[in-house]
Order: C-alpha cells, then structure tokens, then sequence
C-alpha cells in the first residue's frame, strides 16, 4: 500500500506553508509489516 498527502496554505503576509507526506506499507514473509513514513514541512516567507 502507498499513500501521500500534500497541504499548502498561503495567507496575507505572503507567508507560504507547505507540508507534504508519504506513507508505505510493505508486507513481509513472516506476516508482520513494515510502515515507512516520510514527512517533510517548509514555511517560506515572499
């Protein structure tokens, strides 16, 4: 399984949000899983 979400937000001041993820879900042999997840944020200002 593999997901992702991706927010942004911008408000008066030009400030500029961002945040992204990725999630991953790989089955393995033994029957357990293993969840990957990958997370990034940036604020940037204009």
């Amino acid at each position: 399984m593999l997901g992702s979400l991706s927010v942004s937000c911008r408000d008066n001041v030009q400030l500029l949000e961002k945040a992204q993820t990725a999630l991953a879900v790989h089955s393995q042999s033994d029957g357990r899983q293993h969840v990957e997840v990958r997370a990034v944020s940036v604020i940037r200002r204009s």
